[in-house]
């Protein structure tokens, strides 16, 4: 075979095998890799703490228990904020000497037998003249009384108060002096509005 020859041969087998390859059938096209379905979110569950009534650790409790707990303390906090204002009124009126009549103040705070006590103390420091002196009593410690109720209350409070400070004078005579005393305090909704109406009150030696 001569050079040419060579060549023709060469050329013929490059051609061929270019026919040849474009009559290959095609591979199929490699699908791409899809991603698996995403796992849905979980939606976490709440959780909720209650504290006891009477005080103490947390526990886990239902919403339910929770919002109950939630309206309690409400009710407690409430109750305490009556009695400090009826306190400074109490303050009030017997620096002052008394009253004949209940004030709005009076009547904003305490109702029923209470209310009758209260006026009926004031007015008998306004018939004998006598006006309180020395410093402020003071709010000791104050505790929930859980499960007592009294007329109709819907909480109660333990109430230690320091009034061994001041003393109660007729002009410049000396009458009585103050006490330290614990008041068990009831409260009850009246008229929409959470009132003092009941207290047992004892003297003691500490409001510790």
């Amino acid at each position: 075979m001569n050079r040419f020859a060579g060549s023709a041969m060469a050329m013929l087998v490059v051609a061929v095998a270019s026919v040849l390859a474009g009559c290959q059938p095609s591979s199929p096209p490699t699908p791409a890799p899809t991603s698996p379905p995403p796992f849905p979110t979980p939606v976490p569950t709440p959780t909720y703490l209650c504290t006891p009534e009477a005080g103490g650790e947390e526990t886990p409790c239902s919403q339910f228990q929770y919002e109950e707990m939630k309206a309690k303390d409400a009710l407690y906090a409430e109750a305490e904020a009556v009695y400090r204002e009826f306190f400074a009124e109490n303050i009030r009126i017997s620096r002052t000497g008394g009253v004949t009549e209940p004030t709005a103040i009076m009547l904003a705070t305490t109702s029923g037998a209470y209310l009758e006590d209260a006026i009926e103390l004031f007015r008998g420091q306004h018939d004998r003249g006598t006006r309180a002196k020395g410093p402020d009593p003071t709010i000791g410690k104050i505790a929930r009384l859980v499960g007592q109720s009294k007329g109709g209350s819907v909480v109660a409070l333990k109430i230690c108060v320091d009034a061994t400070q001041w003393a109660f004078y007729k002009q410049d005579q000396r009458i009585t002096d103050g006490i330290r005393a614990v008041d068990e305090t009831y409260f009850a909704p009246v008229d929409g509005t959470l009132k003092i109406i009941g207290a047992d009150g004892s003297e003691v030696d500490s409001c510790e």
